[in-house]
This record gives C-alpha cells, structure tokens and sequence, in this order.
C-alpha cells in the first residue's frame, strides 16, 4: 500500500501541479510580483521552511554541491533557473511533502495568489 500524498495544486486557475512544480509556481510569482535581491528572496522562502536542501539555492552552488549526483534536487532546466535583482541565477528545490509545503501555501495566500488544493 502506497501512502505517498499526491495532492496537487492549481494556481491561478491554470493546470493541476504536484507539490513540486506547484513551489517552482510560487516562487516565480512572487519574483515577478516582487523584483527581490537573492538575500531579500531567502528572508522570504525561509531554509528551514523546506529542510535539508532549502526553498531556494544558488545555481552555482547547487552544481558544485551536486556535481557527483544524478539527482541534483532542484529543477535545473533552462526554463527554471530563475534570476533575482541582483543578478543571482537560483533554483527551486524539488523535495517537497504535504508537511513543509504548508509554509509556501501561506505565503502563496499572503500573496493573494488563487490555490486550490485537488
């Protein structure tokens, strides 16, 4: 029996995203929304809201850290890597369950962004 959450999320009435990608969504507002410096982004997405790896990492950092790793952790494609003001590439990390996702589900509602939990 397989307990895994599989709760998905559509934002602003667009496509069902699992947790992940839903994050990725999030962030990508709120930087739109928010021209922010990597450190303001980090005091927003705050580490301990994710665990291990962070909300957020620098791109170079995550490629050193990961170097030796198939499973980098983060969405690493073109179309992902994000840019803060000041000009820092960053990425979003990938691991995410129904526990640290509710911190960016606050957020995302502070933000006045339309969730909805499927």
């Amino acid at each position: 029996m397989n307990n895994r959450d599989k709760t998905k999320y559509i934002v602003n009435d667009g496509k069902k995203l699992p947790k992940n990608r839903f994050i990725l969504e999030v962030v990508k507002i709120y930087l739109n929304n928010h021209k922010s410096t990597f450190s303001t982004l980090n005091n927003v997405f705050l580490r301990e809201y994710q665990g291990s790896t962070g909300v957020i990492n620098k791109l170079d950092y995550v490629l050193s850290k990961y170097a030796n790793h198939n499973n980098k952790r983060h969405f690493l494609n073109s179309n992902e890597i994000l840019m803060s003001s000041d000009n820092i590439k960053f990425v979003v990390s990938t691991e995410w369950n129904k526990d640290n996702v509710k911190n960016i589900v606050k957020i995302a509602e502070q933000e006045g962004i339309d969730i909805i939990q499927v």
